[in-house]
């Protein structure tokens, strides 16, 4: 067995195939039939086309939002001509994806329930479904309106300065894999507006909840080549501090840098 893992490392190092330790089972024997997955779910709509897939309310969802509905992903695989055979490794396909973050299946709460602060201070569940999520394709908005749709202001409510993590050079595909980390540890804000409820989840900031009850928030962002945090707060609380949040994010850093098949997707 060890004789064949080495093997297949070599020929996934030159090109030949494609191999991951981590899901043993599966060997892609073709890159580009991998190449044509993905370009399923995150490409143009010429693709789309192409292989007959119907352009419905989902797909505008992904487009708008990048949300991944799991209706979405089956008729996507399906199509109707070429490439029906990718639902058979359906599996396998979200675990690639997964394993690369270009999908990420958000940090929900108990009972896919999401808490945000209305406008007493008040806390409220909302049942929320739990989709993947494509961070390329989640659409930017700015700050200032964000931080609006969360009236962070009046007598109840405290934030802290922005902290910020400055780089020589800092990708834009580089935050996505850090802010997909923030996305799989703390459970996402819900954002609330005339038009219903959704996650705070932008192109260049998310907005976290680190305590239970959604009346402690962490706001991650990115302007140019910095990265910012702030925490914010309604009610009275004790004094937080930004150790074990700066650790984190030096602990995602780190293991960005580290893994080379991230950053070759970066660069």
């Amino acid at each position: 067995m060890n004789e064949l893992n080495l093997f297949l490392r070599y020929q996934h190092d030159i090109g030949n195939l494609i191999y991951f330790d981590d899901i043993p089972d599966l060997v892609i024997l073709q890159p580009q039939w991998l190449v044509d997955v993905l370009k399923c779910l995150v490409s143009a709509r010429k693709f789309q086309i192409q292989r007959n897939i119907v352009y419905n309310s989902d797909w505008k969802e992904l487009e708008t939002t990048g949300r991944l509905t799991e209706d979405l992903i089956t008729q996507a695989f399906r199509g109707e001509e070429e490439g029906t055979e990718f639902i058979l490794y359906r599996r396998h396909i979200l675990q690639i994806m997964e394993k690369f973050d270009i999908i990420v299946k958000p940090n929900m709460a108990e009972e896919e329930s999401v808490s945000s602060p209305d406008d007493n201070g008040e806390s409220e569940k909302t049942k929320f479904p739990v989709h993947y999520y494509v961070p390329c394709l989640i659409k930017s908005k700015a700050i200032s309106n964000i931080v609006d749709s969360f009236k962070v202001d009046g007598q109840d409510f405290n934030r802290t300065s922005w902290i910020c993590m400055h780089f020589d050079f800092l990708p834009p595909a580089f935050f996505n894999h850090f802010l997909v980390n923030y996305i799989r540890r703390y459970q996402i804000s819900l954002e609330s507006s005339k038009h219903g409820c959704k996650l705070a989840l932008y192109r260049g900031m998310g907005v976290f909840n680190l305590d239970s009850s959604g009346r402690i928030k962490l706001a991650v962002c990115v302007s140019r080549h910095v990265i910012l945090f702030q925490i914010w707060k309604w009610g009275k609380h004790s004094q937080l501090s930004f150790k074990g949040i700066w650790e984190h994010a030096e602990s995602c850093i780190t293991g960005i840098k580290g893994d080379t098949r991230l950053m070759y997707l970066t660069l």
